[in-house]
């Protein structure tokens, strides 16, 4: 604990003549302002090394800074936590430390009750800003996806509470580190999928925030500002409604842009935009939404940075829902294909997959149009945009253009971006799909299919108990497999009705033509009794003949009949 002269330190004003504040390791530059009733002032600046202990008890801190907050001290439990977490940081902190999940969820809690205990101010904001920022910078791998999403949460209620003064530079970049620091891979490593997708609507939700901060006391037609970091660029812009459409936007960062067409604000409500329209965008370098490959379109990985556009009224701050545009917005998304140029002579005799050029003046390497890109040009990027309702990554009103497509369109880009023709606005991004035949049948290899092979049924009598490991879906099977022994004994009854019906039918066709037989020989015996000797045998033995096959035919259907009442 360091004793400073002056109140600069504690981030507030004090009375007293002496005053305490906790200070991170380090070389420091500490200023002290004094000022009295009347309104002078006088301020120094001196320089001070502050040397990090040996050891870091981080349960003993959380004591002191609980200690603190309840003291009514909020300011020095915001200084502590920070001071420490620093130390933390460069110690690359382990359970040893007394660090873990629990402990850094019991943390991010308390950050919020000494936020709560300070005055709200612009001072206050930046101190509590820093200390959330220094927490989620300072525990990669440590915290879990709730504490993430509350320390998230609690930068965005500071952000929300600047909107009548906004944001100032430093809070901005408090708000970048943080965001930064959950969108690293050690973040998101171990989370699950629920998680993952929970982190990652804070996360939006506080990008668009610091846009709608950045925009305090912003005039109609006046240049935009923004806020850049590697991990996540913002800007914000009060535009008039009748400069807006048919405008070009560069993107946060000057990262992509988008081409705004005549029509865009058709439908909105005149009064609601005739003040002005907000344009916040904001560029994350990872994918806060969800993964593509969850879907059943068989994409790959995000390969853009996600680029997300919103519109809202200046007079209510309400956003505007476009949607259904006549003429599309055009997107531009910067590809990382350079990053994956192959090696020198690697297309020499090659042809790209079809899809680019053999560059000679690159020592042979492959020229790849957009949206090709590879060392090969063997992967596609498609545009697709984030749906928030069905939570996937879909393609329902964006169209990929090819650079010959992009180029007539009139597309800000100067090639080798992604572009996207959308008819609304939302989030979007690049997402590979595979081009040559190779990824399309790695594609179609990963794809598994559960069966049941005779080892499992073998286990399955072996070991009975085994059932029982999943009752519910033992329960489906046997519910399954009772109902197609319905379905058998159901089917075996209506093909014997259909048989015995089949055989009564053959019986009356049968004995009726018996009949029909029998009556055609007596009519034409009778009708030949005055032909002659010859002709009446003749006609006689015919009539013997037919009454002889009416007879075995009635002889046959008997038969019939007979079976069927034995059946």
């Amino acid at each position: 604990r360091n004793v400073l002269a002056g109140a600069g330190a504690r981030g507030g004003g004090s009375r007293a003549s002496r005053v305490s504040a906790y200070l991170p390791a380090g070389s420091l530059v500490l200023r002290a302002r004094v000022s009295d009733a009347l309104g002078a002032s006088a301020t120094a600046t001196a320089a001070a090394e502050v040397s990090a202990p040996a050891a870091v008890d981080f349960a003993a801190a959380l004591r002191r800074s609980a200690d603190a907050v309840e003291e009514g001290s909020p300011a020095d439990a915001h200084q502590l936590l920070t001071s420490v977490t620093g130390l933390l940081s460069g110690r690359n902190a382990t359970a040893d430390d007394g660090v873990n999940a629990s402990s850094a969820a019991a943390m991010v809690a308390l950050v919020a009750e000494a936020t709560a205990g300070l005055t709200a101010s612009p001072e206050a904001r930046l101190l509590a800003s820093g200390t959330l920022a220094s927490v989620l910078s300072s525990l990669p791998g440590v915290l879990d996806g709730p504490t993430q999403v509350s320390a998230l949460d609690q930068l965005g209620d500071l952000l929300a509470a600047a909107d009548d003064t906004g944001v100032d530079d430093a809070t901005a970049t408090n708000a970048l580190a943080g965001l930064g620091a959950v969108l690293s891979a050690e973040h998101q490593a171990g989370l699950s999928a629920a998680d993952r997708e929970a982190v990652g609507a804070s996360a939006a939700s506080l990008a668009s925030l610091l846009g709608v901060g950045l925009l305090a006391g912003a005039v109609a037609g006046e240049a935009g500002t923004e806020a850049v970091s590697s991990a996540a660029n913002v800007s914000a812009a009060r535009a008039l409604s009748s400069e807006l459409e048919n405008s070009t936007l560069a993107g946060p960062g000057g990262s992509g842009g988008a081409s705004l067409p005549p029509g865009l604000l058709d439908g909105q409500d005149a009064d609601s935009v005739g003040d002005g329209v907000d344009v916040v965008q904001f560029s994350l370098a990872a994918n806060v939404y969800g993964d593509p490959g969850d879907s059943a379109a068989n994409l790959g990985d995000v390969e853009t940075r996600v680029l997300a556009l919103d519109l809202a009224s200046t007079l209510t701050g309400a956003r505007l829902v476009v949607r259904g545009l006549s003429s599309p917005v055009l997107v531009v998304l910067p590809l990382d294909a350079p990053l994956d140029a192959g090696p020198s002579g690697s297309c020499e005799f090659g042809n790209c997959t079809g899809a680019g050029s053999c560059a000679a003046a690159t020592n042979f390497t492959c020229a790849c149009p957009a949206p090709f890109y590879g060392s090969e040009c063997q992967f596609r990027a498609l545009c697709r945009f984030w749906d928030e309702a069905l939570g996937v990554w879909s393609a329902d009103g964006v169209a990929t253009l090819s650079a010959d497509e992009a180029f007539a369109a009139g597309a800000p880009t100067a090639g080798g971006d992604l572009v996207c023709a959308t008819t609304h606005l939302t989030a979007f991004a690049g997402i590979s799909v595979a081009t040559t035949s190779e990824e399309l049948a790695e594609d179609v290899e990963s794809v598994s299919v559960n069966t049941i092979s005779g080892k499992d049924i073998r286990d399955t009598i072996t070991d009975p108990e085994a059932l029982l490991e999943n009752p519910y879906m033992l329960y489906v099977v046997l519910s399954i497999a009772g109902a197609d022994l319905i379905c058998l004994l159901v089917a075996l009854v209506a093909d014997r009705h259909t048989e015995r019906v089949h055989r009564q039918t053959s019986f009356k066709r049968r004995r009726s033509s018996a009949a029909k037989s029998s009556r055609a020989a007596e009519t034409a015996a009778a009708g030949a009794g005055g032909g002659g000797e010859a002709g009446q045998a003749g006609t006689l033995q015919g009539a013997l003949d037919a009454r002889s096959r009416a007879r075995q035919d009635a002889t046959a259907a008997t038969t019939i009949q007979s079976a069927s009442r034995g059946r």
